[in-house]
């Protein structure tokens, strides 16, 4: 899973590559998080087993 989890708080991490979104989220903050992701370009999409996958805009731009 690319959303770790500690506490009351989590982190967006891409699933390629060791990169995070540059802040730490509180547990009530999930919309907000995943709206700073959509405004940096990250991507969001399901894999064959239909679990979510996030990838930063570096590794993104390498799957086109």
């Amino acid at each position: 899973m690319s959303i770790e989890r500690l506490d009351n708080q989590m982190e967006l991490c891409c699933d390629t590559c060791p990169r995070t979104l540059p802040r730490v989220y509180f547990s009530d903050e999930f919309g907000e998080m995943i709206q700073d992701a959509k405004d940096e370009h990250w991507r969001f999409f399901k894999d064959e087993d239909d679990n979510w996958c996030h990838e930063c805009p570096t590794c993104r731009r390498k799957d086109r």
